[in-house]
Parts: C-alpha cells; sequence; structure tokens
C-alpha cells in the first residue's frame, strides 16, 4: 500500500513522520514498513505561498494537522481542506488547547470527522497502514511533475506522485500539455530501481525522448488512454465556501490550481457572482498559456488579493 498524507504544522513535527527526502516549497518525508509506504506532504512555504497548501492537499486523501493557535491560518487551512474533501485525519492540539475550543470552528466542515490525537508518530503510523484502505490501481498513467533536473550520463529525470493507474519501465507516455511522446528509460522508488510503480508511489522516472530544457513543473505524464486535455479557456462552476463574501465580477483574476499547477486567468461571463450561501456561480477564466486537467475532475480557485482568506472553494469544469 502507497498512501500520501498531507501534514500540516511546524517542520520539526513533519520531521517525526519519516526520512526526510525532496525539499523544496513542499518538504516530504518518506516512511516504508516492509511493502507498505508512507509518503508525508509538508507545505514548506505556507502560509507565505498559497500553492505549497493546494499542491499537497489536491494529491492527498488523509491529512495529519498540528494546532498551536487559532487564528486566520488556522481558518484558511480548514477551509482548503473542506474544499479538497478531505474528511480522514487527525488533529494534534499544542499550546494547552482543548478540543471544545477547536470543534465549533469545524462543524460542518471536512475536518468535523478528524480525530483528535496524542498518539505517538510511530504508533499513529502503523495505526493509518492498518487502518487505512489501500488506493484503487487501475486507470490510466497519470503522473504530474513536481521536480525534475538532469543527471550525468542519464539525461533528464522528473519526480512525481503516480496519481492514477501503473508506470512501467520502457513505457511510452505523452507529455502534456506539449503532446511529445516520451519513454521511461528507468524507475526508482525510494532509491530503488523498480520496473514499475503503482498508484500513490513517489517515483523518479529517467526519461528517453526529452531534454531537460523542455520539461517544467505542472507538465502531466500520461498514457494514451487517458483523458487528460488542455485549453487555454475553462468554463467553471463554482460553489464558494460558506465564509466567502467578496463578490465575483468580471475582470477579476482568479488561480486555478490542479495537476501541480497554479495557472492565473481573467474571468469574464459571470453569472451570480454577488455572493450568498450554497449559491452555485458559472464564469468563464482565460489563461495566457494552456493548463492541463480532468474532466470531472475538480480544480482549486483562489483569489490571492482575498486577504486572511484566499481560498474560494473548488469548481467543476464544464464542458
Amino acid at each position: 500500500m502507497n498512501l500520501n498524507i498531507a501534514i500540516i504544522g511546524t517542520p520539526s513535527f513533519a520531521g517525526e513522520f519519516g526520512k526526510k527526502g525532496t525539499e523544496s516549497d513542499m518538504t516530504l518525508y518518506n516512511y516504508r514498513n516492509g511493502d507498505d509506504t508512507l509518503t508525508f506532504l509538508h507545505p514548506t512555504r505556507y502560509p507565505e505561498r498559497l500553492s505549497s497548501l493546494l499542491f499537497i492537499l489536491d494529491q492527498c486523501d488523509l491529512a495529519i494537522i498540528e494546532i498551536s493557535e487559532i487564528n486566520s491560518t488556522l481558518g484558511e487551512v480548514i477551509v482548503s481542506l473542506d474544499a479538497a474533501g478531505i474528511s480522514r485525519g487527525y488533529i494534534y492540539l499544542r499550546n494547552y488547547l482543548q478540543q471544545d475550543q477547536i470543534t465549533p470552528l469545524i462543524t460542518g466542515m471536512s475536518m468535523e470527522t478528524f480525530v483528535f490525537t496524542e498518539t505517538l508518530p510511530m504508533e499513529l503510523k502503523e495505526e493509518i497502514i492498518r487502518s487505512e484502505p489501500p488506493p484503487p490501481s487501475d486507470g490510466p498513467t497519470i503522473v504530474p511533475i513536481d521536480h525534475h533536473f538532469n543527471v550525468k550520463g542519464i539525461g533528464p529525470v522528473i519526480l512525481g506522485i503516480v496519481r492514477e493507474g501503473t508506470v512501467l519501465r520502457h513505457q511510452k507516455l505523452i507529455l502534456h500539455p506539449t503532446g511529445k511522446t516520451i519513454t521511461v528509460r528507468s524507475i526508482q522508488t525510494h532509491d530503488k530501481d523498480v520496473n514499475e510503480a503503482g498508484i500513490g508511489e513517489r517515483v523518479g522516472l529517467a526519461l528517453k525522448g526529452i531534454e531537460t530544457d523542455d520539461i517544467d513543473r505542472g507538465m502531466v505524464l500520461a498514457d494514451t488512454a487517458s483523458p487528460l486535455t488542455f485549453s487555454e479557456t475553462l468554463i467553471l462552476s463554482l460553489r464558494p465556501n460558506r465564509f466567502w463574501k467578496t463578490p465575483i465580477v468580471d475582470e477579476m483574476v482568479l488561480h486555478v490550481t490542479t495537476l501541480m499547477q497554479m495557472r492565473p486567468g481573467r474571468i469574464s461571463n459571470v453569472t451570480n457572482g454577488s455572493i450568498s450561501e450554497n449559491q452555485q456561480t458559472t464564469m468563464t477564466i482565460t489563461f495566457d498559456k494552456p493548463i492541463t486537467y480532468q474532466p470531472d475532475t475538480p480544480v482549486f480557485v483562489s483569489y490571492l488579493e482575498g486577504g486572511s482568506l484566499r481560498v474560494i472553494g473548488r469548481a467543476l469544469i464544464r464542458t
């Protein structure tokens, strides 16, 4: 089983859960027990960079939250987890905070079903392995790229988490949105060479048929059976979170986040943009360059000028 877990709190807290791996705007901590692996993703640059948090939540189905203070950042985390639909997780309280101080804040949100715990990290990891169901392994191969570099004598290498399906050594994949066909030269997981890697696994893929300079974060590797597509214009159907108060109007610049991309776009053709609870808003959003997306999969929508609450909600793409 391979699980990816968002871990939101101090770096020292995150470091208790595994061996530090890739470190950038998000830091990964890895834990292996036999055939089971857990990857803990920590948003290193959050709250300064909202993308640091949303990139992680877009890849995880489970979260562990350390709460040391009740402030606007905690509020944005609660709203972001709700937008991501993450309802499985654990809460650690610090600085003498009590459960009855937090419960009113998460009532009616996805965090309402999180478990308050004082379990030691090692014991919690074993509990997660015992209790969490493995993710489904079927579906076409999809690997969003979060890091890339050149290795002398090998060539371009990308890092990413297998979002769907299985990636195979010598498999031919399409690099979206370029449309270029590449070949997987070799695969590594947890510093070991393997012939294949399944859903949820953190992989390093050596590629053939492309140069490092032609790769960027947010590009996506997928097989030809994948429904992935890309466009410079999307029609979004958005239901803002219940705390959002700013009217959504034509010419606003909003950001769409999906598959390791956070892309600004200008909106137009807004309907129902004056905010009221549970009201659905539709709009057209136009980007400067194509964004890759998976039909029928929600995307985050945010307004970076929104002050202490930047996440509006998650939207469906209308085709």
